[in-house]
């Protein structure tokens, strides 16, 4: 979430909270791991096509230790950690729209 139109809103705090912590406990969509696995299928295709810095091998490989892992985020590299600092917090869409329209 963005938080520069949040706070342009002069929205709570304790609102944006409220609504990362329904998010947090809300179910799991049953299409997300699905849709992920089509993602996976996408760059496997785009791979082998070597329209990607490596090939359908080295993408297989990669993607085999993922799965072993258990899978999960993936993470960035250190630089990037480094240089933007990311954080990332996920608001479901409808609490987002609880917040924005005041209810």
């Amino acid at each position: 979430m963005n938080l520069a139109p949040f706070k342009h809103k002069g929205l709570s705090p304790d609102s944006l909270w409220q609504a990362f912590c329904k998010s947090a406990r809300a179910p799991k969509d049953a299409g997300a791991n699905s849709l992920y696995e089509a993602y996976l299928d996408i760059v496997g295709e785009a791979a082998r096509l070597f329209s990607l810095p490596f090939g359908g091998d080295a993408w297989q490989k990669e993607l085999a230790a993922y799965l072993a892992r258990g899978g999960g985020p993936i993470g960035h590299s250190p630089g990037y950690r480094q240089a933007e600092q990311p954080r990332y917090r996920v608001v479901l869409l409808d609490y987002l729209e609880d917040l924005t329209s005041g209810t």
